[in-house]
Formats: structure tokens, sequence, C-alpha cells
């Protein structure tokens, strides 16, 4: 099977509907992130959570998603998507690009990713 691969967005790109919805909780560094993803990171601090690297893109289907690692919780990865992006193909696509299946990792238990 061949691998989805994340095409970079320009910085500062919104999400469709203004509004993002996090899909779930990976467990890995953010070194490990930067070399399954094959991008560089970007890294910043955002008020109330702290530091942070990560990095956004888009999918073969067409939908943007992020990966983002705060400094507070080094060895987790947050998978964000649009919250009007469909959630169950976003997961399972996102996935693929870092190499994971459902099994690896936590599933929000605010989205349906049935």
């Amino acid at each position: 099977m061949k691998s989805a691969k994340l095409s970079p967005v320009p910085g500062g790109t919104r999400w469709p509907s203004g509004e993002s919805i996090d899909l779930a909780v990976i467990p890995m560094t953010e070194d490990t992130l930067a070399t399954r993803v094959g991008l560089p990171l970007s890294r910043g601090i955002e008020v109330g959570l702290g530091s942070w690297a990560g990095v956004g893109g888009r999918l073969p289907c067409g939908t943007d998603v992020e990966f983002i690692c705060y400094a507070h919780d080094p060895k987790s990865v947050i998978l964000r998507t649009d919250k009007n992006a469909p959630h169950s193909a976003t997961l399972d696509e996102a996935l693929q690009v870092i190499g994971l299946s459902r099994a690896d990792v936590r599933v929000s238990p605010i989205v349906d990713c049935r």
C-alpha cells in the first residue's frame, strides 16, 4: 500500500469553517512526527498552553489537518482538522500519512469517527 502524503499549506491558512476540532491524541514525540511527516515543524507559543511544535498540511483528499505537540506533554501529538471535515475519513488518511492506525491512537470522545 502506498502511503498518503501531506502537502504543505501556506502559514496562516484558516480552517474553512473557522473552527478546528481535535480528532485524536497520538503517542509520538515531535522529532518522530517530523520524520514521519517529512516536513519541517513550525514552532511558537500559545497563550495558556505554552510552547508548541507542529505542522499543518493538506491530505491527498484535500482536507487540511494539523499535528501539534505542546511542550507540557512532549510525548503526545494532537491531530486537528476542520470541525466540518469528514472526521472518520480524515482520521484514517492522516494516520496513514504517519504510518499508524486507529489502534495506535486515542480518538477524541467528542468526535464521531465511525
